[in-house]
């Protein structure tokens, strides 16, 4: 099975509260997908490069499942700076071993 399709990762949903009145330093959420990691889901709430935050976060349940209007809407992964591509990419090859 492979999980990486043109180096994209197939199991993440990349978000963007970009365009929000209220300013944060974590405008970009990324949530890994289907495998879980010490029994929770992962996630990562990143600035737009990821050098200036950079922050894993885990959970019970997907954060974005049901919804995830309180994320922002959701963007492709290739539409990410290519430096926070390349760290998210890194991350998601330790979980899935590719």
């Amino acid at each position: 099975m492979s999980v990486l399709k043109n180096g994209v990762p197939k199991y993440v949903r990349v978000y963007s509260n970009e365009g929000r009145k209220d300013e944060t330093l974590d405008c970009i959420t990324v949530v890994f997908g289907k495998k879980r990691v010490n029994g929770e889901f992962m996630y990562i709430g990143a600035s737009k490069t990821g050098s200036g935050f950079y922050q894993h976060g885990f959970s019970d349940t997907q954060i974005d499942r049901p919804s995830y209007g309180h994320l922002g809407k959701k963007i492709r992964f290739e539409d990410l700076d290519p430096g926070l591509q390349e760290r998210i990419r890194d991350e998601y090859c330790e979980i899935w071993d590719c």
